[in-house]
């Protein structure tokens, strides 16, 4: 297999120097050197812009999974993704052209950019060598301490019609409830009849609202319905009818109905307690600045007086 190498274009084999000069002590300056070099068949060119599968492949890497199979879903994105790295690499090889990496600021920047990058790469790869098969039992723990979080208010899942208020809204409800008890469909008439404007996204249907949160003539005219009970309700909307589709008592969640939230609630509690960690090792060692340091930062972005 033909494995493609080119001299620095920020692409194929890429040997990057970054020299950032500082002061450590006694005025002693501090280079920085970063060896970037790797080679890859070459996959896909536009004029001087050459991107090789190495390179696709990182791009590919840090695309959220759950957006990463529509990107590779087909040809047509995933020659979307290339030409959009092509594009990128094409700029960035007129940078250089233009002579952008002869300033040390750039290089001290993009030191600082690597510098970033391969911190948070340290911190997820320390988790992932502690991260647990499974969070279940932690996520029972975060259940048994914490019951009151838990609790929830009593709250009614339901379909309806509204019929604005009007002389003949209730004639017209009942003709609606009529029809439902004959066997058409509540959501279908909801979508003809409906003067609710939120018919057209949910097709008449709302899920597990509390019923303190509910107009109080609705709240009033749901509360005595059961689970599956069809029926008239006026509101100060105008007149509503009304099918219960669940019914939900005030109580305390069962913990298969928060479990998967939790294990990710402990599992982003581990984590974090790691990165504390990470932390701790960072701040054991003590913080030495060279004598007028500060002064002298201070002294080189000072605003300007206007």
């Amino acid at each position: 297999m033909h494995c493609w190498r080119s001299s620095l274009k920020l692409a194929h084999w890429v040997l990057l120097t970054v020299l950032l000069t500082g002061f450590v002590s006694a005025n002693e300056e501090l280079n920085r050197e970063l060896d970037l070099t790797y080679s890859s068949p070459l996959l896909a060119t536009r004029g001087d812009a050459q991107l090789t599968h190495l390179e696709l492949d990182a791009r590919i890497q840090v695309i959220p999974e759950v957006d990463r199979a529509g990107v590779v879903s087909g040809p047509k994105r995933l020659e979307q993704l290339i030409e959009s790295q092509l594009e990128i690499i094409d700029f960035a090889n007129r940078a250089i052209d233009a002579g952008i990496l002869e300033d040390e600021l750039v290089h001290a920047q993009l030191n600082m950019m690597v510098n970033s990058w391969l911190a948070e790469q340290y911190r997820d790869r320390a988790f992932a060598e502690q991260e647990l098969d499974d969070y279940t039992d932690q996520a029972r723990e975060i259940y048994m301490r914490n019951p009151d979080r838990f609790q929830t208010e009593s709250a009614i899942s339901f379909s309806h019609i509204l019929i604005n208020a009007a002389d003949d809204a209730e004639a017209r409800a009942q003709s609606l409830l009529e029809r439902i008890q004959a066997g058409e469909t509540l959501s279908a008439l909801a979508v003809a009849n409906s003067d609710d404007p939120s018919v057209e996204n949910n097709q008449g249907s709302f899920n597990n609202i509390e019923l303190n949160m509910l107009e109080a003539g609705f709240k009033q005219g749901v509360e005595g319905m059961a689970e599956g009970d069809v029926g008239l309700v006026e509101s100060g909307f105008g007149w509503h009818v009304v099918r219960i589709d669940d019914v939900l008592e005030t109580g305390t969640l069962p913990f298969d109905a928060v479990q998967e939230e939790l294990a990710e609630e402990a599992k982003n509690q581990h984590r974090t307690q790691v990165a504390e960690r990470l932390l701790r090792q960072h701040y054991s060692e003590p913080l030495e600045l060279e004598d007028g340091a500060v002064a002298k930062i201070l002294d080189r972005h000072a605003p300007i007086q206007r």
